[in-house]
C-alpha cells in the first residue's frame, strides 16, 4: 500500500500527542534474533522504518560495523560505521537497489537522542531519509531502482545482524518497521505522524500513522519495564533476546527535558 500526498494530510491537521518514551540500552552484548520470517511478511517494493537512537560515547568515531537492524543476507539493513552516520541499504538480486547514508556526526553521542525515519517506493524510484525532522540523504551511493525487495530471507536481527554480529552499543526506542507501506515524508503532515519535535504516540500497535499495524513495532513507555522490548506489538511475532537490557533515560520533547 502506498500513502501519497492527499491521504494523510487531513489526519496531519490533528495535533499530535507526544509520548513519554522509555528506551532500552544495548551494551554490545544485547540483541534480538528471529530465526524465521515475521508472520504475514511478503516481498514488496515499499517500506517505512522509524526509530529513536542514541549512540554511546564509547563507540563514537568507531570503524567497527554495527547493525541496529538487518535481515539475513542484508536485503535490508541499518548500519553504523565511522563518522557516526546511519546507513540504510537495500540489496537486490546482485547489487544495491537503494543505499543512503546520513551526514557526518548525525548520530554522535553528543547529539543525544536522534530520530531516524526512512520510507521508500522502489516501483516509483523514490526514497526519503529524515533525521530529527530534517531531510538527510547526505550520501546517495545508489538511487532507488525499480525492483522487488526480497524481505523473506528467513532470519532477522535487531540490535545486531541476523547471524548475529556487529552488535550496537547505545539506546533504541520506538522501533517501527512496515515493509508493506510507503509514506511520502516530503509532505510535512505525513512526517509529523512519526516525528513532531519529539516522540509521537504511534498507538498501542503502531497503527496510528497509517491506520495499519506494522509487521514489527517495539515500544516501551517511560513507566513500563524493560521487558516490554521482548514483545512485538506489531503483527509479525516476537524475537528472542540475548543479554540483559537496561532502561534508558527518557526522550525529551517540547515542554519536558530528559
Amino acid at each position: 500500500m502506498v500513502f501519497q500526498n492527499n491521504l494523510l494530510m487531513a489526519a496531519g491537521s490533528i495535533k499530535e500527542v507526544f509520548q513519554d518514551l522509555g528506551g532500552c540500552y544495548f551494551d554490545g552484548g544485547d540483541y534480538y534474533v528471529r530465526t524465521s520470517d515475521y508472520s504475514g511478511l511478503s516481498n514488496s517494493k515499499v517500506g517505512t522504518l522509524s526509530f529513536w537512537f542514541r549512540q554511546a560515547s564509547s563507540v563514537d568515531d568507531s570503524g567497527t560495523a554495527r547493525y541496529p537492524f538487518q535481515n539475513y543476507g542484508g536485503s535490508i539493513f541499518l548500519y553504523m560505521g565511522s563518522s557516526n552516520r546511519m546507513r540504510i541499504g537495500i540489496y537486490g538480486a546482485s547489487s544495491y537497489i537503494w543505499d543512503v547514508t546520513t551526514s557526518t556526526d548525525s548520530f554522535k553521542s553528543t547529539a543525544g537522542w536522534a530520530h531516524f525515519i526512512a520510507s521508500w517506493d522502489l516501483g516509483n524510484t523514490v526514497g526519503h531519509v529524515y533525521v530529527n525532522g530534517v531531510s538527510d540523504s547526505a550520501t546517495v551511493s545508489t538511487s532507488p531502482v525499480d525492483q522487488t525487495i526480497n524481505y523473506t530471507r528467513g532470519k532477522w536481527g535487531w540490535g545486531a545482524s541476523s547471524t548475529p554480529s556487529g552488535p550496537i552499543t547505545g539506546d533504541m526506542a520506538q522501533f517501527y518497521f512496515n515493509p508493506a507501506e510507503y509514506v511520502d515524508l516530503s509532505v510535512a503532515a505525513n512526517l509529523k505522524k512519526f516525528y513532531d519535535g519529539g516522540p509521537v504516540d504511534l498507538g498501542s500497535d503502531g497503527s496510528t500513522p497509517t491506520g495499519t499495524s506494522p509487521i514489527f513495532f517495539i515500544n516501551r513507555t517511560a513507566t513500563e519495564a524493560v521487558t516490554a522490548f521482548d514483545t512485538n506489538d506489531g503483527t509479525g511475532g516476537n524475537m528472542t533476546r540475548t543479554g540483559t537490557l537496561a532502561a534508558s533515560s527518557n526522550i525529551p520533547y517540547p515542554g519536558r527535558v530528559a
